[in-house]
């Protein structure tokens, strides 16, 4: 009973089914049972010898430092925007960091790669068009001791500064809202942080070509984190709004500073002006001008605008230079560089300046109308000198016009991109007149005005290719090969294979120096 028991039958099968199996087939189970028993052993057996060589990898390795690949860029970083599609173009712009459970106590002192400029040159490339295509912006300009204001179009319309306060600079474009009919008289204004290809703040319809027209004005803050704008609108009636832009870490919260607007007076039949405060209370001119002077007391420097807008104007900030904004060719220019320098593996100045220093360079027409001397330290460090000599720029109380400057600065870490190919960032530059001042010598009886500039060539966060004398020539973009003059030096049949001589080269300001010795004159 006691086996009839243990081998019932399914619910529903005959039992005497069950009782008429042969004796052969519990043998052949049992055997089965014993072969996969030595498999699963083996298998085990297996996974362990496995586990003890991966142990052994890992406790010989465990203390190697993470090696980066070298990639080089190719001769020369400094190019034109190609034609067709983007070969910079990148699908994920976010930073990503394998095995950090692996990490050396040193790797916390280890920089991780910002792509943010690479992100920006994506932005660009894809704005091209619409950046191109937008050309009825304003701007101050001073000539002749006069400030007098542009009726066409700079053409910068692309700034890179620190708004949020990180340390870091966003990039701000303003461009056209599109090709079509209603959007290619209209401009946007955006702002990007480089985190992704959307941006982080815009102004839509910050400048439109249609009626009155709008304006816009983008300024630094000298409180980090806030930015200043200022916008108008309307044709017949314009309102204008001043506010500060503070960033809270996700996004920028407005705070409206004051505003004014041009009311109908039908009794007068005509427009005048009101003004408010931050609350919306109606004030007087006078009490407004106050807010306005602290306004523009907290303006760092002015980045872009596109109309004139009473006392807050770049002519009070940035002398009346818009230097801090760029062209779509050199932002696209500044920001290949910049991702070069970012990426690559740095040296520092003194390490590099001490083997190739010092150097003395000048970046000269050649006429020697003007010029900047460079005299470049086996630290790094720099001192330079700017002239130029206008013998036919008179006026009252003087004769001729000179324009000065002078200071000293900083090169900072150096960046390796070719054989004979380096690249170096402007870390400072201390001037040591401030631009704008003008004082009159009289020199034998001869008037001369002196006006104090900006080192022409040297300009504070921009970047500077250094090419080595060994470097060929058919690897120098053709604005360095103007500025080193050996196309008037040299015969084209005489041009020598390689340089000669140290050069450096800003491509975003154009501006080319070398310490070169002339051919001996026959």
């Amino acid at each position: 009973m006691d086996n009839e028991n243990l081998n019932q039958a399914p619910q529903g099968q005959p039992m005497q089914q069950a009782a008429q199996q042969p004796p052969k087939k519990k043998k052949t189970g049992l055997i089965i049972g014993i072969i996969a028993a030595v498999v699963i052993v083996l298998f085990i057996g297996l996974i362990l010898l496995i586990a003890i060589i991966v142990g052994v990898v890992i406790v010989i390795n465990g203390h190697k430092e993470p090696v980066m690949p070298m990639v080089d860029p190719g001769p020369q970083v400094s190019v034109d925007v190609p034609d067709g599609l983007n070969p910079l173009a990148i699908e994920n712009t976010e930073v990503v960091t394998d095995g950090e459970e692996e990490k050396d106590d040193d790797e916390d002192n280890q920089e991780i790669y910002d792509p943010r400029y690479t992100v920006y040159q994506n932005i660009l490339y894809d704005l091209e068009e619409d950046i191109e295509g937008y050309d009825w912006d304003y701007y101050w300009y001073y000539y002749d001791g006069q400030w007098d204001i542009s009726t066409y179009s700079q053409g910068n319309k692309i700034a890179f500064a620190d708004l949020t306060g990180d340390g870091k600079p966003e990039m701000i474009v303003v461009h056209r809202a599109g090709t079509s009919t209603q959007d290619m008289y209209i401009a946007n204004l955006d702002i990007w942080d480089g985190s992704s290809n959307e941006p982080i703040f815009s102004i839509e319809g910050a400048d439109y070509d249609i009626g009155g027209g709008a304006g816009f004005m983008i300024a630094t803050s000298t409180t980090p984190g806030n930015m200043m704008v200022w916008t108008s609108d309307g044709d017949e009636a314009v309102t204008e709004y001043y506010k500060t832009y503070h960033w809270n870490g996700q996004e920028f919260e407005p705070d409206l500073v004051c505003s004014t607007w041009d009311e109908w007076d039908n009794a007068e039949e005509m427009y005048f002006k009101a003004y408010s405060d931050s609350d919306g209370t109606i004030i007087s001119e006078e009490q407004f001008n106050d807010i306005l002077k602290t306004y523009s007391n907290e303006i760092d420097e002015v980045l872009m605008f596109n109309r004139p807008y009473g006392d807050i104007i770049a002519k009070d900030h940035n002398n009346g230079y818009l230097n801090t904004s760029y062209t779509y060719q050199s932002a696209y220019d500044y920001a290949t560089l910049a991702s070069e320098y970012e990426s690559g593996e740095k040296m520092t100045a003194q390490e590099f300046f001490s083997q190739y220093g010092p150097l003395e360079m000048s970046f000269t027409s050649g006429a020697g109308a003007w010029g900047t001397d460079l005299s470049v330290g086996t630290d790094g460090s720099f001192t330079a000198y700017y002239h130029d000599s206008n013998m036919g720029e008179s006026g009252d109380g003087y004769d001729s016009t000179v324009y000065l400057a002078s200071g000293k600065g900083q090169f900072g870490d150096v960046v390796r991109i070719g054989d004979y190919h380096y690249l170096t960032k402007i870390e400072s530059v201390e001037l040591d007149e401030k631009p704008g001042k003008e004082e009159i010598s009289v020199e034998d009886d001869w008037k001369v005005k002196y006006v104090y500039d900006n080192v022409y060539g040297i300009t504070e966060g921009h970047y500077m290719e250094i090419y080595l004398p060994d470097i060929c020539l058919y690897e120098l973009p053709e604005g360095f090969m103007m500025w080193s003059h050996l196309y008037w030096m040299y015969d084209e049949d005489e041009m020598p294979e390689r340089l000669g001589e140290t050069g450096m080269y800003d491509a975003v300001s154009d501006a080319g120096f070398v310490s070169y010795t002339y051919p001996e004159q026959e």
